[in-house]
């Protein structure tokens, strides 16, 4: 595996936009985790068109009726049911867990732990449903973190490895872990090696980098 410098120049200049110390705004995040919802099984241009609806419509103000909510939705897989998860995740959001976000968000961005990040992600995907561990740890990376790792299917097969392997939480912790090795060997965060892999992989273009 040869990482070229050109390429980690690359990912650490895409990654800068998710940097936690550069803050989000609140509809800024409320639409992280509308991404996060869709993209189970949902390629990254369907899940693209989904969101650029949804903005459209302005669905972080507006409370947008379910039928018409399943046409915007329509490009990600199971769009019924991501479409009742959007709605059950922005009543979330607007109670306690845009408040409970931020605060994790204040402490990583003064002390950046590795603890404090697992315990948001490890939040996220409790208490949110539609997002499991992936999921909840590609959110976490749009909000800033870099040790918690997006175990993909890209990833899966760049460490040789399948679904069956991150079918629970405790396997998706073990194959985390090994990533993070390895990502260490790299010289590099997990986030990085992870936006590489994607990269790699997708052949989608760093311009097109924005979830």
């Amino acid at each position: 595996m040869k990482i070229t410098d050109v390429e980690r120049k690359e990912v650490k200049k895409v990654l800068k936009g998710f940097n936690s110390e550069k803050r989000k705004t609140k509809e800024e995040i409320f639409y992280d985790l509308c991404f996060c919802i869709c993209a189970p099984q949902t390629t990254f241009i369907s899940n693209n068109k989904v969101q650029k609806a949804l903005r459209e419509a302005d669905f972080y103000r507006e409370d947008i009726p379910l039928e018409k909510l399943h046409e915007m939705v329509k490009p990600a897989r199971f769009f019924r049911m991501k479409s009742q998860r959007l709605i059950e995740a922005k009543e979330l959001f607007n109670t306690w867990l845009y408040g409970y976000v931020k605060e994790r968000l204040d402490l990583l961005s003064r002390k950046h732990p590795s603890l404090f990040e697992t315990e948001l992600r490890d939040a996220l995907e409790y208490n949110v449903k539609g997002l499991g561990m992936k999921a909840a740890s590609h959110l976490c990376r749009n909000l800033g973190c870099t040790e918690v790792a997006i175990i993909d299917t890209h990833v899966l097969k760049f460490m040789g490895l399948n679904l069956s392997d991150i079918s629970s939480r405790t396997k998706y912790a073990e194959v985390e872990e090994k990533f993070k090795a390895i990502a260490k060997e790299c010289g590099m965060s997990s986030v990085e090696l992870d936006a590489w892999i994607w990269k790699k992989y997708s052949n989608t273009s760093w311009d097109d980098f924005i979830y």
